[in-house]
């Protein structure tokens, strides 16, 4: 049995648990701090896209670039809402509501490839989502100050689990970074475009905001997301979502 993908998702699972306490410590404006995160880990990872194209030559064309573009404008929209939806509500209340993935998960999987859980996948699910209604009984703070975060958070939360389930459509891409570099890039791009239009990007800041910026876009993005991608690329779905709900 290959471990490899399951040693990434758990990557994935300890370098994503952090992502909450960089974007709360940052008061860089939500679709620049995603601007950064993106291209930070697009230029970091170029260099394993270049090794990639050249071992799979042929895959830099505009149908490959179509491919990334439903999945970047959906990491995009993640991110800006997930960074907003973050700063309003309580890092507990957003870090359940994106434990909610693996419920919305298998209605995207069958819906895009016909992939249908297993009976222990859902067995699995049903106890997740009772663990999780246990703790929001307890400790999800309902109040009408964090509403809208909520409601922000949880469109967040459907927004990468339709982004997730694009790695496992995509996934005859010979390699990941072929892939998931281009993903970054296009998000990126979107996200730099409605920063200039709706925000004030051209600023400086202070020195930790850099660092936190890079923070998110080599440990969150380009470490976390790569791993999920890949794990995504590699095991069953609702699996990946089931890991996932345990951050």
């Amino acid at each position: 049995m290959n471990n490899k993908p399951m040693i990434f998702l758990i990557i994935g699972l300890l370098t994503g648990s952090i992502t909450v306490l960089f974007i709360k410590a940052s008061i860089i404006e939500p679709i620049t701090l995603a601007a950064f995160r993106l291209l930070i880990a697009a230029v970091f990872l170029s260099p394993l896209y270049a090794i990639s194209l050249k071992k799979y030559p042929g895959h830099f064309t505009i149908m490959h670039l179509k491919k990334s573009f439903l999945p970047g404008l959906l990491l995009a929209l993640h991110f800006v809402t997930w960074i907003i939806g973050g700063r309003m509500t309580p890092a507990a209340n957003g870090t359940m509501i994106i434990n909610l993935v693996p419920v919305i998960i298998p209605f995207l999987l069958f819906f895009y490839i016909k992939e249908k859980i297993s009976k222990t996948e859902f067995i699995a699910t049903l106890i997740i989502v009772t663990s999780l209604i246990i703790l929001i009984i307890f400790d999800f703070d309902i109040n009408p100050e964090f509403l809208i975060g909520d409601i922000v958070c949880f469109f967040g939360m459907v927004l990468v689990a339709m982004y997730m389930v694009q790695a496992r459509i995509h996934r005859d891409t010979p390699d990941i970074w072929l892939y998931i570099v281009p993903v970054y890039f296009i998000a990126g791009v979107f996200c730099s475009i409605a920063a200039v239009v709706l925000e004030n990007p051209f600023q400086v800041y202070q020195f930790k905001e850099y660092l936190i910026a890079l923070g998110l876009g080599l440990i969150s993005t380009a470490i976390c997301h790569s791993s999920y991608n890949y794990a995504m690329r590699h095991i069953r779905g609702q699996i990946v979502g089931i890991v996932l709900s345990t951050m």
